[in-house]
C-alpha cells in the first residue's frame, strides 16, 4: 500500500510539472471575434494554448468581458478582422491569417517576447504573417525586448513598419530571423538595427533569408545605428545578409545615411546575398570600435548611387570572386573602391576619368595572379572590368599598406609600376607613388592614360628594354641602308627609324612593327631613298607596350662620296621622249627646262623625285626642231646642264 501511495505521489507532482511547463511553453492564444482596438475586450476570445498556436473555431472560445490580451499572450487575428493597436504592446507570438490586419492608430511600439509570469525569457517568438502588419498611415515599430530569445517573422503577407530595433541588455544572445519581405519606412533615423541602447554583453544577430528581401524606403532612413543612445557598452552585432538588403531609397548625403562606424564592440555585416546601397554607405570604426564588412564569393555590392564613400583605412573584405560596383563620372572625381582580401587590410582601387563618356566599373581583388606576374610584385591582382568597353581614358590608383610588401624585393621606394594584363603579356605604366603604407594613409601606385582594363598589379620589377647591337648604316646605290639588331626583345611594339641632318632634330624616316615580344634576337634592314647631300644621322626608336622609349646609339654617313647626277640618253633623240636617269638625288621638286641654241627656252616643267636613283620619262615639245640644245635639271640646290641633240 505505501509504495502505491508513493508512486501515486509522484504522478500526481510529475502531472503538476508538466502541466505548468506546458502553460509556461504555450501562451493562452486570444483570437479576434471582429475589427476593432486593441483594447476593446469584446473584440476577442480566449483558446488554451498550444504547440501550434492555433485557436479552435471562431465563437466557441471564451469571450472576455474587460480583460484584453498582454505579453503573457499569443495574438491570432483572423481573416476579415482588422485590429489597431491604440498603444504600445507586448505580446509572446502574433499570427495574422489572410485578409486579416494588424495596424496602429499612431506610431506604437510592438514587443514580442516581452515576458511576464511564468514566462521568464528566453522567450522565443514567431510572427507568422500572412495578411497584413502595418501600413504608413501608423508605422508600427517593432522592438526586440531584454526577455525575448530568437524571433522570427515569416509569411506570406506584406509587413510595413517603421523600423526595427533590438533592446541592449539581452542576456540570451537573441536571433531574429526575418523570412518575410519586409519595407521599413523610418525617416531621419536607423529602419534597421541590432543596436538600441546596448551595452557591452549585447551578442545580437540578424539573419535575413535567402530569397528575401528588406527595403529601406525613405530618403532619410538608413541602414544600422553606431550611436550607443543611453546604452553603456558596445557588445558584438552581426548580420546574415542572406537575401536582399536594398538602400536604394536612401538618397540623403548630409548625415542620415548608412554607416557601419562602431565607436566601440564589433559590427559583422556579412553579405551572401545582394547589397544595394543608397547615395550614402560609409564605414569608419574608431577604436576601438570594429566594422566587418564581408562579402562572400560570388556577390557584387551594388554601389552605384553611392557618391559618398567614407571608409579611412577600412574596407570591404572580398572573398573570392567577390566585386563592388560603381559609377564613375567623366569629370575627374576620384571614385574609391575601398577593398581588401583580409581583416585589417586595404587595397583600395581609385578610378577617375576625363575622356569618354560616364562609365560603370567593377573591382575584384584576390592574392594570386591569373597569369605569372612578374618578379617585385605585390601580391595582389586587381580585376577592374567596365560595363561598356571601350572610350574611356582614365586613371587608375591601386593602394597597398606595409603588411602588403611581402614580395621578395619589392621596394615602394624606387621605380614602380602599374601593369595590365593584356591578353598576351603585361603592359607597364611607370607610377607616381604617395602615402607612407598605413590604413589611414596606404602606399597609392598612380597610373594614367588607361583605356582598356582587366587585370592590374603594382610591381617593382621593369621589364629589361631593348638593347641594341650592330646598329650601322652603309652607302648604296638606291640610298642608305639601316641595318639593326638586338640582343633583348622583350614587350615591343615598333621600331621608328629617325633621319637628321645635324644630328639634332630628327624626323621619321620609317616604322618597322616588332617581329616578337618573347625576348628572342632579331635583325632588321631598311634602306633609306630620302636622303640629303652631306652628313646624314640616323638613330632607332623601341616603343614597348608599357609606352616606355628606348633609343640606340646616334650613326651618322656622309653621302658627299656617292655620284649624284643625271644622265641622258638616247642622244641624239629620235622622237619626243627622252630618259632622265636621276643618281642619288635628294628627294625634291626640279624643274626641267629645253633651251635652243640661241638661249630660248622652248619647254617648262616641274616634277617630283622621291629621292635616290631613279629613270623619269619627259616628253619633248612636238614643236622642238632639230637641233642642238641644253636640257636643265635644277632645284634650289642642284644643276645640272646636258646637251643633246633632236634629229
Amino acid at each position: 500500500m505505501k509504495k502505491f501511495f508513493t508512486y501515486s505521489f509522484v504522478l500526481v507532482i510529475a502531472f503538476t510539472l508538466l502541466t505548468g511547463y506546458a502553460n509556461a511553453q504555450f501562451p493562452t492564444i486570444w483570437s479576434s471575434l471582429s475589427s476593432g482596438t486593441w483594447a476593446t475586450s469584446t473584440i476577442w476570445e480566449t483558446f488554451a494554448g498550444n504547440i501550434t498556436n492555433t485557436p479552435g473555431a471562431q465563437g466557441t472560445g471564451t469571450a472576455q468581458t474587460t480583460a484584453v490580451p498582454s505579453g503573457t499572450h499569443h495574438i491570432y487575428i483572423r481573416s476579415g478582422h482588422t485590429v489597431t493597436m491604440d498603444a504600445s504592446k507586448n505580446m509572446m507570438g502574433l499570427t495574422i491569417e489572410a485578409g486579416g490586419s494588424l495596424l496602429a492608430a499612431g506610431n506604437f511600439t510592438l514587443k514580442p517576447g516581452n515576458g511576464g509570469t511564468g514566462f521568464t525569457g528566453p522567450n522565443n517568438v514567431t510572427i507568422t504573417n500572412n495578411g497584413t502588419l502595418g501600413n504608413s498611415a501608423g508605422l508600427i515599430i517593432l522592438e526586440i525586448p531584454v526577455a525575448a530569445g530568437n524571433v522570427t517573422i515569416t509569411g506570406s503577407g506584406t509587413t510595413d513598419l517603421a523600423r526595427i530595433r533590438m533592446r541592449g541588455g539581452n542576456v540570451n544572445n537573441p536571433v531574429l530571423v526575418i523570412d518575410q519581405d519586409l519595407i521599413l519606412e523610418q525617416s531621419a533615423n536607423h529602419a534597421l538595427s541590432a543596436i538600441y541602447n546596448p551595452v557591452a554583453t549585447d551578442n545580437y544577430v540578424v539573419t535575413l533569408n535567402a530569397g528575401k528581401k528588406i527595403t529601406i524606403s525613405n530618403p532619410t532612413g538608413y541602414f544600422h545605428s553606431n550611436s550607443i543612445g543611453s546604452g553603456t557598452g558596445f557588445g558584438t552585432y552581426s548580420y546574415n545578409i542572406n537575401g536582399t538588403l536594398d538602400l536604394t531609397g536612401s538618397t540623403s548625403t548630409t548625415g542620415n545615411f548608412t554607416a557601419i562606424s562602431p565607436t566601440g564592440g564589433t559590427v559583422n555585416l556579412n553579405i551572401n546575398g545582394v547589397l544595394k546601397t543608397g547615395s550614402g554607405f560609409n564605414s569608419s570604426p574608431v577604436a576601438p570600435g570594429v566594422g566587418n564588412i564581408n562579402i562572400s564569393t560570388g556577390v557584387t555590392v551594388d554601389a552605384t548611387l553611392a557618391t559618398i564613400m567614407n571608409f579611412n583605412g577600412n574596407a570591404f573584405i572580398l572573398n573570392g570572386t567577390a566585386a563592388v560596383k560603381r559609377s564613375v563620372p567623366n569629370d575627374g572625381t576620384k571614385i574609391v573602391y575601398p577593398i581588401t582580401t583580409t581583416a585589417g587590410g586595404y587595397n583600395a582601387a581609385t578610378i577617375s576619368g576625363t575622356n569618354g563618356p560616364a562609365e560603370v566599373f567593377t573591382a575584384t581583388l584576390k592574392n594570386t595572379f591569373t597569369n605569372a606576374a612578374p618578379a617585385n610584385t605585390i601580391l595582389k591582382e586587381w580585376n577592374i572590368t567596365e560595363a561598356t568597353p571601350g572610350g574611356n581614358e582614365d586613371t587608375v590608383r591601386l593602394a597597398w599598406t606595409t603588411a602588403d610588401e611581402t614580395a621578395s624585393g619589392f621596394s615602394h621606394s624606387g621605380a614602380i609600376s602599374v601593369i595590365r594584363w593584356n591578353g598576351t603579356g603585361w603592359d607597364y605604366k611607370t607610377a607616381s607613388v604617395t602615402g607612407t603604407g598605413t590604413l589611414v594613409d596606404p602606399y597609392v601606385a598612380k597610373g594614367t592614360g588607361f583605356t582598356s582594363f582587366g587585370f592590374f598589379g603594382v610591381t617593382s620589377s621593369n621589364p629589361v628594354p631593348v638593347a641594341f647591337v650592330n646598329v650601322r648604316v652603309a652607302q648604296k646605290q638606291n640610298g642608305i641602308q639601316v641595318d639593326f639588331g638586338n640582343a633583348v626583345e622583350l614587350d615591343v611594339i615598333n621600331y621608328v627609324i629617325e633621319r637628321s641632318n645635324d644630328g639634332r632634330t630628327f624626323t621619321t624616316a620609317a616604322t618597322l612593327p616588332a617581329r616578337t615580344n618573347n625576348g628572342s634576337l632579331n635583325s632588321y634592314t631598311y634602306t633609306d631613298a630620302n636622303f640629303v647631300s652631306g652628313n646624314n644621322f640616323y638613330r632607332i626608336k623601341a616603343t614597348e607596350r608599357s609606352g616606355r622609349m628606348v633609343y640606340s646609339a646616334v650613326v651618322k654617313v656622309n653621302t658627299n662620296g656617292i655620284k649624284q647626277g643625271i644622265t641622258v640618253y638616247p642622244n641624239p633623240v629620235r622622237g619626243n621622249n627622252v630618259s632622265v636617269q636621276f643618281e642619288n638625288l635628294d628627294k625634291a621638286i626640279y624643274t626641267v627646262s629645253l633651251s635652243n641654241k640661241l638661249g630660248q627656252e622652248v619647254y617648262s616643267k616641274q616634277i617630283t623625285h622621291l629621292g635616290g636613283s631613279a629613270t623619269l620619262v619627259i616628253d619633248l615639245p612636238s614643236s622642238a626642231n632639230s637641233g642642238l640644245y641644253n636640257l636643265q635639271i635644277s632645284n634650289g640646290t642642284f644643276r645640272a646642264v646636258k646637251n643633246i641633240i633632236i634629229e
